[in-house]
């Protein structure tokens, strides 16, 4: 089995999109086009196997806006089904002083509906526990376009 960055799996754009036409990569992957794919770049996986081609599980933190998040999907259990975890806690408040005068352990994090801007979504800011309780972890990639811009407009606050 073998993961990587998509540009790193395929030397163009044009080379994506000519196996995307023909085994509808971009689709299989989750994404509304291959340009969107491409744009975003996400890590995928795959063998020998055609089967097996799909987006890697994170590691690790991902950066967005030069900023580490991790993200996770419950399946829908609960109306919040994506949660954003904003892993520089530092710049939300959540100092080690802090962290040791109050004991909250927490991080910043983001709950969404998959259309958090729709008046009957969800986008409510909160702290969390990193844990499966969140969900299985997902790249930011995969999530709704709704959900990213999101992420991106706070990620942008924090920056400002």
């Amino acid at each position: 089995m073998w993961r990587n960055k998509l540009h790193k799996v395929y030397a163009s754009f044009e080379e994506f999109k000519g196996y995307s036409e023909v085994y509808n990569l971009a689709v299989r992957l989750g994404f509304d086009s291959p340009e969107q794919a491409w744009e975003l770049n996400p890590v995928v996986q795959g063998s020998t196997n055609p089967a097996d081609y799909k987006l890697a599980t994170p590691r690790g933190n991902e950066t967005v806006n030069g900023l580490p998040i991790r993200c996770y999907d419950n399946g829908g259990e609960t109306p919040d089904r994506y949660t954003v975890v904003f892993m520089n806690r530092g710049d939300y408040g959540f100092t080690r002083q802090y962290i040791r005068e109050t004991g909250r352990d927490f991080y910043p994090c983001l709950g969404m509906s998959g259309a958090p801007f729709h008046p009957q979504g969800i986008g409510q800011h909160s702290d969390c526990k990193l844990g499966r309780h969140l969900g299985k972890r997902v790249q930011f990639a995969s999530l709704p376009t709704d959900c990213r811009n999101a992420v991106i407009r706070d990620l942008s606050e924090v920056q400002s």
